[in-house]
């Protein structure tokens, strides 16, 4: 098995997270554009699809950006020439060296964004090119500090990202720091080092934001349809709760069997629901502590995008098969016990949302039919309101 994690590894920021900047992942000769907002496209330069063979994004709806080889080179950051570029319709570019790292942001009015990086050591031994500054047109600058702090063997204290907002004159004018925490990991059965996980963030102000994990595991198998003894085990780091300043948000998970490809099968995890709670100081007892139940949300699921059990190719399902979820809500209100149900067929496309309340009424919003070429994008809707009984 392959020890390695993307986003870790461009961004050290600890496992599952990343700063909201967009890069390009080159794995096994494949190509994939992050756009840093959480949407992956794999990179296709010989697509034939009426939108895929501008956009270069497979399946991206819209022909709104193409991604673009670069072979002049035409942007550099002083460390390195960019291979890759993608453009909006608005003439803005962001560019990307050969290995995938962002080297700057342009517009179509030339103001212009650059990144550098450093060379790092990740905790699989193995060096990585990480974001070292980024500077704007103006000559704000925001730089990036990191500790070398997690395979201590003595007392841990955390390992700090210090990121620090610079303005042209070099005077330091806001700071942000991220405290990773660590947990150790296995390959293969082995022992290995620690991994990193974020745990807080910490600003000027100390409005300070706290993650809490829940570590699972998870088993994975890429040739049947079933676990035994030779399968595998990812570990799964779900965060069950962030803390804020006044509040916290609570997260609970279900473990569900989804298919690896068309032979294979892994165990992942749904958020089952969600909640808000406001820290609050008893006076009477001197202490402030968690309370309240808000914004809670329950969620249920009907069949799986991945088409599992019923059928185990999840690139070809029937567009017959549908699969749903269910929020609910958990109210003191009359809005408790509101449903919002959405549908979607094996294709992927949104077939309907109904909206149901708790004494009848139901408002029901069905997509009668689907672009040629935005096969998400629906072209036909019917809306429909039904009262009480």
């Amino acid at each position: 098995l392959q020890d390695y994690n993307y986003l870790e590894f461009r961004y050290d920021l600890g496992v599952g997270m990343s700063f909201r900047f967009p890069s390009v992942q080159l794995n096994n000769g494949y190509i994939y554009y992050h756009t840093g907002e959480g949407s992956v496209y794999q990179v296709d330069f010989n697509a034939t699809g009426t939108a895929d063979s501008y956009t270069h994004l497979v399946g991206y709806q819209g022909k709104d950006m193409h991604f673009v080889q670069d072979s002049a080179g035409s942007f550099s950051n002083g460390q390195a020439s960019s291979a890759y570029y993608l453009e909006y319709a608005s003439k803005k570019r962001e560019y990307f060296a050969a290995d995938g790292r962002l080297l700057g942001i342009v517009d179509r009015f030339g103001n212009k964004i650059t990144f550098l990086h450093q060379d790092r050591v990740m905790y699989d031994g193995q060096t990585y090119k990480v974001i070292s500054s980024i500077t704007d047109t103006v000559g704000r600058t925001v730089t990036f500090t990191y500790d070398t702090t997690l395979q201590t063997t003595g007392t841990f204290n955390g390992e700090n990202i210090v990121v620090s907002v610079k303005d042209p004159s070099g005077t330091v004018v806001q700071t942000v720091t991220y405290i990773k925490w660590r947990v150790s990991r296995t390959l293969d059965g082995v022992a290995q080092t620690y991994a990193p996980y974020l745990w807080k963030i910490d600003n000027q102000n100390h409005d300070d934001t706290y993650f809490t994990l829940n570590v699972q595991q998870g088993n994975f198998d890429y040739y049947k349809k079933y676990f035994d003894s030779n399968s595998g085990y990812n570990g799964f780091y779900l965060i069950s709760a962030v803390e804020y300043r006044n509040s916290q948000t609570n997260y609970q998970f279900e473990k569900i069997t989804r298919n690896l490809g068309s032979s294979g099968v892994g165990e992942e995890f749904r958020v089952v629901s969600r909640n808000d709670q406001l820290w609050k100081y008893d006076a009477t007892l001197n202490q402030t502590s968690m309370t309240g139940d808000y914004n809670h949300t329950h969620y249920t699921y009907s069949g799986d995008y991945t088409g599992f059990p019923t059928y185990y190719d999840p690139n070809n399902l029937p567009s017959t098969y549908t699969f749903s979820s269910t929020a609910t809500l958990q109210s003191t209100t009359n809005t408790n016990g509101l449903q919002t149900i959405s549908t979607f067929n094996g294709l992927g496309q949104p077939l309907s949302t109904e909206v149901k309340s708790p004494n009848g009424e139901q408002k029901l919003s069905t997509n009668l039919a689907f672009h040629p070429t935005f096969k998400y994008l629906p072209t036909s809707i019917q809306l429909a309101d039904y009262g009480v009984g």
